[in-house]
């Protein structure tokens, strides 16, 4: 909770459970919306069949899209850019686009492997091998990393395809460090 915020000044962190309780509201949560006909498409997000949000997944499938707006950022022509967080600069430039930074490459390999695991139906792994052939030996570290992970229900491997568990969503931060 950022100090000065509604939710800081109202000292919001002692009502709000620990990661362990909301670990089980998630699960709770999760379980109650797929009872109720929603289906899990991306990890923190869930849709009756065919009303899942186009604009969401975009991001995660590494689709173009501009950001306008102060702090806003984009995935524009394999790149990354974005705008300064100063509102006044913003409206008051005569081209904003001058203010645009680039902000790092975007489409790499490590972004794939963590835009994709966000999806519930992860990624194929030969897209990854066909897209990046230079990261073979990273490739293989990765799918040296499956077993154990499946073994502890965090991952699933269904051919190719490789999925975060729900358990997995959960420490998926730490799953996508290992892999990349």
């Amino acid at each position: 909770m950022e100090p000065g915020t509604p939710y800081g000044k109202n000292h919001m962190e002692e009502r709000i459970p620990d990661d362990d309780g909301m670990a089980d509201l998630y699960l709770q949560v999760s379980e109650h919306l797929e009872q109720q006909g929603y289906k899990q498409y991306e990890i923190s997000n869930y849709a009756r069949e065919g009303h899942i949000s186009r604009h969401n997944t975009g991001y995660w499938l590494g689709k173009e899209y501009i950001g306008l707006g102060p702090a806003a950022h984009s995935l524009w022509q394999g790149g990354r850019y974005s705008f300064p967080r100063d509102l006044q600069g913003f409206v008051e430039a005569e081209n904003p686009f001058a203010l645009w930074q680039q902000d790092g490459e975007g489409d790499t390999r490590e972004e794939f492997i963590m835009l994709r695991l966000r999806l519930a139906e992860g990624f194929d792994l030969e897209e990854l091998e066909v897209r990046w052939p230079e990261a073979a030996e990273e490739n293989q570290h990765l799918k040296r990393q499956l077993p154990a992970l499946e073994k502890a229900g965090l991952v699933k491997v269904e051919g190719n395809r490789l999925r975060l568990t729900r358990q997995g969503f959960l420490v998926s931060n730490g799953i996508i460090a290992r892999l990349i």
